[in-house]
């Protein structure tokens, strides 16, 4: 199951917060080798589902920000399979929307078959 969309550009791209709000969790750990992706995947195909610590590594270096809307409900904005994220970025820290807060990669699971991706 995929949960977003991945958007076809180069690496190296600036992200910027979609919308304003408070980093909730930053994954900036390096990447699954792909040998070790692929053996997690096919045991994710015999499973018929994929645990949740397994998910969070998939989806590579990524960003999570909390925004609290209007109408008080909770809206959180996933930056996956990033190549560079910005350092002072920490869970606590505000983005404003339209901010830059990584640079586009291919870690994790990203299909864009561009060899092992973009990285620090």
């Amino acid at each position: 199951m995929h949960e977003g969309v991945d958007f076809d550009c180069l690496p190296g791209v600036p992200v910027r917060a979609a919308i304003s709000g408070t980093v909730l969790w930053i994954n900036a750990e390096p990447d699954v080798p792909p040998s070790v992706r692929s053996r997690i995947l096919e045991r994710c195909r015999e499973l018929e589902r994929t645990p949740d610590d397994v998910l969070n590594a998939l989806h590579g270096k990524r960003i999570v920000v909390c925004t609290v809307l209007s109408n008080g409900a909770l809206l959180t904005t996933s930056y996956s399979h990033l190549g560079r994220i910005r350092r002072d970025l920490v869970p606590g820290s505000a983005v404003r929307s339209g901010e830059v807060i990584a640079w586009t990669g291919n870690s994790g699971t990203s299909h864009e078959g561009r060899g092992d991706g973009w990285s620090e």
